[in-house]
C-alpha cells in the first residue's frame, strides 16, 4: 500500500527480494563497519545500484507502515548473547502497532502499523 515499507534486517533477504521486485519500497539495514558481517562492498552498492540505512530509525521514517523481515537465527544470536528482544524490534515496539507476525521456515514477518492508521 502507499506509505509501506518494507526494511530487511540484513542484505541476506534484501537481495533476492530487491532482484524480483526492483520497485518494492525496501531497504536493508547496514551491517556495522568493519564487522564479521560487514561484507557488501560500497562499490558492489553501487553496482547493484542500492544502498542500506544506517539504522531502523532511518530506515522506517515516513513510514505508515513497516514490513519488517529478519532472520531467526539473528534473533536466536541476540538471545544468546543477552538480549531479551532485538533492537530494531524493540524500536519498532515502541514506535509503531504490531498488526501480525508469521513465520515462514527461518523468516520472520512483522508488520508495524502507524499508531494513527
Amino acid at each position: 500500500m502507499p506509505g509501506d515499507v518494507v526494511i530487511h534486517s540484513s542484505k541476506l533477504s534484501y537481495l533476492p527480494a530487491f532482484y524480483f521486485d526492483r520497485g518494492l519500497p525496501q531497504s536493508f539495514l547496514l551491517d556495522p563497519p568493519g564487522s564479521s558481517t560487514d561484507t557488501l562492498s560500497p562499490a558492489t552498492q553501487e553496482i547493484l545500484h542500492v544502498s542500506g540505512d544506517e539504522n531502523i530509525e532511518e530506515a522506517s521514517a515516513g513510514s505508515d507502515r513497516v514490513w519488517y523481515i529478519v532472520f531467526q537465527q539473528s534473533l536466536d544470536e541476540l538471545e544468546s548473547r543477552g538480549f531479551q528482544l532485538h533492537p530494531d524490534l524493540d524500536y519498532l515496539n515502541n514506535n509503531f502497532i504490531l498488526t501480525s507476525n508469521q513465520t515462514f521456515d527461518d523468516v520472520k514477518l512483522y508488520l508495524y502499523a502507524q499508531p494513527s492508521n
